[in-house]
């Protein structure tokens, strides 16, 4: 025995016949909502609407929804390029002098120059006394260093 399933009105949860009423789409501040109506409910919300619908804009989802992206002077292009590759290009001298200076019982790096770093990038941290921890950390991810925690506590002289 086939069980036959029926679609109730969402508003006055009277069955919806097959061919009188069906699932209807619509939008409003920002929001897409669906709703099961039956025919006569469906006429009553096309009727409420008219007034606006017939003063409104009619919109096309068919193109994407992503914005375009704006075109980058090529100049700009090549000279971020180049800022990248300096970067990492520090990073690299960087992670060498913090494995000479583990090997030598210093400090990985000198913190002077991750305060210096942190200021380029306009983040506002304590000036006065040790460098926190949390910004040593995005100093260290930035260049792939170790830890200035694993350091000595007192390093050699």
């Amino acid at each position: 025995m086939a069980i036959k399933q029926m679609m109730m009105d969402d508003v006055d949860g009277t069955p919806i016949p097959e061919d009188a009423g069906g699932t209807v789409s619509f939008g409003f501040r920002g929001v897409s909502y669906e709703i099961d109506l039956t025919a006569e409910n469906e006429e009553k919300l096309a009727a409420a609407l008219a007034p606006f619908i017939d003063n409104a804009r009619e919109v096309d989802h068919s193109q994407s929804a992503e914005t375009p992206q704006a075109e980058l002077d090529p100049a700009v292009l090549e000279v971020a390029e180049r800022l990248v590759a300096l970067d990492k290009e520090r990073a690299v001298v960087l992670q060498q002098q913090a494995a000479e200076n583990l090997a030598a019982g210093k400090k990985p790096y000198d913190t002077t120059d991750a305060r210096r770093w942190l200021i380029e990038r306009g983040i506002e941290f304590n000036q006065m006394g040790p460098l926190a921890k949390e910004f040593r950390t995005l100093y260290e991810e930035h260049y792939g260093l170790p830890s200035y925690d694993l350091a000595p506590k007192h390093p050699k002289r």
